[in-house]
């Protein structure tokens, strides 16, 4: 994993980031193994579209993750980008997608716990190996942050980026939509 910690915390940044998180930090379980035992239908379904029309399952979620011991939960956020969401018809509703994700789970969040803004890939890849241009990652990526960190998150965990030039742009993305917040960022290599 790697942490993204080399550029100075921005004046008026809040308390919470890395040094919240100890050593030893446990955090909750796949959120969309849960959407998927609750019904979501992979391919089908937006699993973020559950934070507006199901937010009572995404509260239970987070909860029973609270309630189990994990110090930390992960926002349903993961394919909350505008070209992910595209997928499902609803690239016109990041802002309101992600901040309702983190919304839900600080509602349930206990004191001295946190809430970490997921966000995942954009199923685009950025040349030579395809066609979409860096850009236009980062602003997906910041528009993404800026609505979860509007939402309260405590942190925002890059994950699962499969491309090194989208996970560099990505950390810019969210470095721009929400210079406040400490950023986690894991690539999945093949």
């Amino acid at each position: 994993m790697l942490i993204s910690m080399d550029h100075p915390v921005k004046p008026g940044a809040r308390s919470t980031g890395l040094a919240r998180f100890s050593a030893r930090t446990l955090l909750d379980g796949a959120v969309g193994t849960e959407l998927i035992a609750r019904g979501l239908k992979v391919g089908a379904d937006c699993p973020e579209a559950w934070n507006l029309d199901r937010p009572e399952d995404i509260e239970r979620i987070h909860r029973a993750y609270f309630e189990a011991g994990a110090d930390a939960v992960t926002t349903n956020s993961f394919g909350g980008n505008r070209m992910r969401l595209s997928t499902f018809g609803r690239q016109a509703d990041v802002r309101k997608l992600n901040r309702a994700a983190a919304l839900l789970a600080k509602e349930v969040c206990p004191p001295g716990k946190s809430v970490i803004g997921a966000i995942g890939p954009t199923g685009g890849m950025p040349p030579p190996d395809g066609n979409v241009d860096l850009i236009e990652l980062e602003d997906a990526f910041a528009e993404q942050a800026m609505a979860l960190d509007e939402g309260g998150v405590d942190l925002i965990h890059i994950e699962t980026q499969y491309h090194p030039k989208e996970a560099r742009a990505a950390i810019r993305g969210v470095r721009a939509g929400a210079p406040r917040l400490a950023i986690v960022a894991s690539l999945s290599c093949r």
